[in-house]
């Protein structure tokens, strides 16, 4: 008799990322082979109550009968929680580790570590909820050139992502996500082609294998991830850019995938401005598994699919 491996796909959790992460991990469930293993549907409500096929259960008696965790959760239990409570049961899983998925998920700390790694990045300020003085905003609109982008520091959906033109708004959008958030990023806006690329580890026999850099037409001033999901957006492949600029694109992703400790799978946005200068945005370590993402089609269009990438993952997380 053929042992089965037993996979948990972990999907929902607290926080805004809820429906993207149920959708991400229902592809997953659809999607995995029954002939090679026995796999667990296990939703997080919004409340954090685990289920296990719709019926409740603890964690700990869950855990207790699996092999594996596809971890297919977004917003507040990505950034280090689960990852700390199944590393405590000796589970493995996909993606990044505790303290990689903590820091991944700060905005402001992964653009430290881009500039302590040498990486571009635009310049930036924080803003703390704790101690926000409405003249920090003034002295800002002073000295960082308009328009600005405002954008929690913690959150992985375009909730509370804003562009300012003015002071007015850059205060209204600042103290509006004070309102649900703790701590707001405003960033220099450049303009320029937005480009993204994918890493994968120890993929085609290739530590750190990167995805052919690929523009992305947008229909808004800028893009962000809720409308990537809404498939708002056109991939243009291959890019005009030079060999030059996507070998670079492709050492910068690879650097900041190792620079923050990130696991099996990242991938980091771009702006290539006019003059070619190449500013790395974020970095984003939970994979968009869905069909129409960008994900989906940077992987076809480097001939592979979600369904490769999936084994991929759950391969490298037998092997933790």
């Amino acid at each position: 008799m053929i042992y089965k491996l037993k996979v948990a796909v972990l999907r929902g959790g607290p926080g805004l990322e809820y429906e993207s992460s149920m959708n991400a991990g229902s592809y997953v469930l659809k999607n995995l082979s029954s002939e090679k293993y026995v796999v667990y549907d296990v939703s997080i409500s919004r409340n954090g109550d685990w289920f296990l096929n719709g019926i409740s259960i603890s964690p700990e008696k869950l855990l207790g009968r699996i092999d594996l965790v596809f971890n297919a959760l977004k917003g507040e239990y990505s950034r280090g929680k689960i990852q700390r409570m199944l590393d405590d049961f000796g589970i493995p899983y996909t993606g990044s580790k505790t303290l990689s998925s903590a820091l991944a998920t700060n905005k402001f700390l992964t653009k430290k570590v881009y500039q302590d790694s040498g990486i571009k990045t635009p310049y930036h300020t924080l803003f703390r909820k704790e101690d926000y003085d409405r003249k920090k905003a003034h002295q800002v609109f002073r000295e960082m050139p308009a328009p600005f982008i405002v954008k929690p520091v913690n959150t992985d959906v375009s909730f509370g992502v804003g562009l300012a033109y003015t002071l007015e708004e850059l205060i209204n959008l600042i103290e509006g996500n004070f309102e649900s958030f703790d701590m707001v990023l405003v960033e220099e806006y450049i303009r320029g082609k937005e480009v993204v690329c994918g890493v994968i580890d120890n993929f085609r026999e290739t530590k750190n294998y990167t995805f052919l850099p690929t523009e992305i037409k947008k229909n808004k001033s800028f893009l962000c991830n809720l409308s990537k999901l809404n498939n708002d957006f056109e991939l243009i492949i291959p890019t005009d850019l030079s060999y030059d600029q996507k070998e670079k694109i492709k050492k910068i992703t690879i650097d900041a995938h190792n620079a923050l400790d990130l696991g099996h799978y990242s991938h980091s946005d771009f702006i290539v401005t006019n003059k070619g200068e190449i500013y790395l945005l974020e970095t984003n370590f939970i994979p968009d598994i869905q069909e129409g993402s960008v994900l989906e089609k940077i992987l076809e269009a480097s001939g592979t699919n979600l369904l490769e990438f999936i084994e991929h993952l759950i391969q490298s997380a037998r092997k933790y």
